[in-house]
């Protein structure tokens, strides 16, 4: 299946802490006419035959009248396709919104609900709580919309019991899609997530939101990196597809069929680089496995990258070249996993 990209609008006005949107594109919320966006549909699928379309814009909903005549125009033009957008919860106030986005066949929201844990869901500045998202998922998905639920892991103040009742309720409340994501941030001085001494990346390469790189509060990163796979096994795994077969959702259960195939594959590198985690994170937690913040000094290696991204003059430092030589694992690890599946 091939998924064109397509983007209608820049800007999210919502400030989530973690969040590297307004930092890459800013909050102020800037929209193509909806002219251009027909005629992009258009080019795109006469060059490639594609039906699939994902609307990368930051937050598709955030202007619900515009959305709206965007749906509409959608419609007007019986455009052939279907796709799917990133929104928020507030979407589920606006009925009309819905049935528009079903009729248009916008038919799966990406949402970032994060947590079922309003502790963590305050931490991260997301302005919902775990009453609102459930009641949302609802409404949204009377509707007969899909919802793939993002959800952040490992955030100080996480423990494995939060993130297995917020894995349990993603299953209560029948989210059909689940990615999961270790907590965000780039080792840079400024960095709103992760102080700087508590990166373990040595190098950019587990950047890319799959791999566990930095030092939870009150688990190791290795812990994190399985519990992270334990997550995805229990979400996908064929008691979940059965269930939906059971249903009569033949579709749902294909799907999560085909994810539950594709995080096998990532599996291989996610528990290469747990053992890896393990020879490193040692020193820095005690017995209860609470990070010391104590211990860290410049913590597991002193982070190659400094600088900001919200600064001018923005400098970027070369590893050094002794990486191998402070970093023994890594090079086995590099070496012993398909590139593909490690990103």
């Amino acid at each position: 299946m091939r998924w064109q990209l397509l983007q209608t609008s820049r800007g999210c006005p919502f400030d989530c802490s973690f969040c590297v949107a307004p930092r890459e594109l800013g909050r102020g919320y800037r929209q193509r006419s909806i002219d251009s966006i027909i005629a992009d549909i258009r080019y795109q699928q006469n060059l490639v035959g594609s039906k699939y379309f994902f609307i990368v814009d930051n937050h598709f909903t955030v202007n619900p009248e515009r959305t709206k005549q965007v749906l509409n125009r959608i419609i007007e033009e019986k455009i052939d396709w279907h796709a799917i957008c990133f929104s928020r919860l507030e979407v589920a106030r606006d009925e009309e919104l819905l049935k528009l986005l079903k009729r248009a066949k916008v038919e799966t929201l990406y949402i970032g609900l994060e947590s079922f844990n309003d502790k963590i869901l305050e931490q991260l500045n997301k302005k919902q709580t775990t009453a609102a998202v459930k009641e949302a998922l609802k409404i949204i998905k009377s509707h007969g919309i899909r919802v793939l639920g993002s959800f952040l892991l490992g955030s100080d103040g996480d423990t494995i019991e939060n993130i297995r009742g917020t894995i349990d309720a993603a299953i209560e409340a029948n989210i059909d899609y689940m990615p999961l994501f270790p907590l965000f941030g780039y080792p840079e001085v400024n960095s709103p997530t992760v102080p700087l001494n508590r990166f373990i990346g040595p190098t950019w390469e587990q950047y890319d939101g799959n791999f566990v790189t930095f030092l939870p509060e009150n688990m190791k990163p290795s812990t994190l990196q399985r519990e992270i796979d334990r997550s995805y096994r229990k979400f996908f795994g064929p008691s979940q597809i059965f269930r939906r077969f059971l249903k009569g959702d033949f579709w749902g259960g294909m799907m999560k069929a085909t994810y539950f195939y594709r995080i096998m594959r990532m599996r291989v590198a996610a528990l290469k680089w747990a053992k890896y985690l393990e020879t490193v994170e040692g020193p820095y937690y005690d017995e209860t496995d609470h990070l010391v913040m104590e211990r860290l000094g410049e913590g597991v290696h002193p982070a190659k990258f400094p600088g900001t991204s919200r600064a001018p003059g923005y400098v970027t430092v070369e590893p050094p070249r002794e990486i191998a030589e402070l970093f023994p694992g890594l090079q086995d690890f590099r070496e012993n996993t398909p590139a593909d599946v490690a990103g």
